[in-house]
This record gives structure tokens, C-alpha cells and sequence, in this order.
């Protein structure tokens, strides 16, 4: 009795972590949009033709795993901003930015297999690398490819940032 009183407990109280602890040490949003994404793709062969995921290392990695969390398999293709978008060693270190000017930025995502593409306007100045930028200015130079679908609040260190995530649709025609 007293073991299955014991495993009882454990289960509530992973239940309580789960249900009331901030995601990831205080930072959160990804999910609302994986659900939108797989949600809108429907009837566009799914989201194979893939979204690209701006932020930080840690921003990246938790929209990739909100998306698989959320999606069948096979599914959609996440594809990290920094990996497609800048050279690195895997740790990062010997980065070297693919796309330097905002002109050569539009042209490969519009060539591209990307179908959304999510921006994180909440890295922090220190994190935040060129080729995010330079996406950024790319979108901004270039409205009627990026079609914006909405705006998202991210809570990044336990404070929230309204309409930090930013998804957009690439080339809204196709």
C-alpha cells in the first residue's frame, strides 16, 4: 500500500512540474504557432515543404521540438536559420554568414523549399547573429513575398514579449 501511495505521489507531483512550471526555465510560445503551421498546411502536402526558424540555439531547438511534438510522422521540415543560413562548427564557433546582403537573402528564400518562415525578435543583443538580421531586413525589403500570418508573445527568462514571433508565409502565390 505504502509503495503504491508513494508512486501515486510521484505522479501527481510530475503532473504539478508539468502543468505549472514555466517550459524550459521560464521560456515558452512556440506551441501556438507549431499548431497554426500544421494547421495551415493542410492540403499543401503537409508542411514538407518546410519552415525556417530564426532565434537563437535555443529558440531553434524548441520550435523543432514543439513541431514534432505536434505533428505525424513524416511531417514537417524545420530548418534552423543558423545551419541553412550561416556556416558553423556544430557548437557554433567559425560562424561565417552565407547571405550577406538582403538582396542575395530574398532571392535563396524565395528559391527555396520553404513555405514559412518564423522570426524571433526576442534574442537578446548578445545572441544575436547577422544572418538574422540580414533575414529580417530581407523580409522587410520585400513584403509582397513574406506574407505575415500573425504575431506571437515568447516568454523568454519568465518575461513576456507580445508579438515577438513573427510567422510569415513565403511567396503567399504558390
Amino acid at each position: 500500500m505504502a509503495t503504491r501511495l508513494i508512486a501515486a505521489g510521484i505522479v501527481l507531483l510530475g503532473f504539478v512540474i508539468e502543468t505549472h512550471t514555466p517550459a524550459a526555465k521560464g521560456y515558452s510560445g512556440f506551441g501556438p504557432v507549431a499548431e497554426l503551421v500544421l494547421s495551415d498546411s493542410v492540403g499543401f502536402s503537409g508542411c514538407a515543404d518546410g519552415i525556417l526558424v530564426s532565434s537563437d540555439a535555443r529558440g531553434e531547438g524548441m520550435a523543432v521540438a514543439e513541431i514534432a511534438r505536434r505533428d505525424d510522422r513524416p511531417g514537417c521540415v524545420v530548418h534552423r536559420a543558423s545551419k541553412r543560413l550561416a556556416k558553423s562548427s556544430w557548437s557554433g564557433s567559425n560562424y561565417e554568414v552565407m547571405f550577406e546582403s538582403t538582396d542575395n537573402m530574398a532571392a535563396h528564400l524565395k528559391a527555396g523549399n520553404y513555405r514559412y518562415l518564423l522570426l524571433d525578435d526576442s534574442i537578446p543583443e548578445n545572441r544575436l547573429r547577422p544572418h538574422h538580421s540580414t533575414l529580417a531586413s530581407a523580409v522587410s525589403a520585400n513584403p509582397k513575398d513574406f506574407q505575415l500570418i500573425g504575431s506571437y508573445p515568447i516568454i523568454r527568462d519568465s518575461v513576456s514579449r507580445e508579438g515577438a514571433l513573427r510567422l510569415y508565409r513565403v511567396r503567399p502565390d504558390r
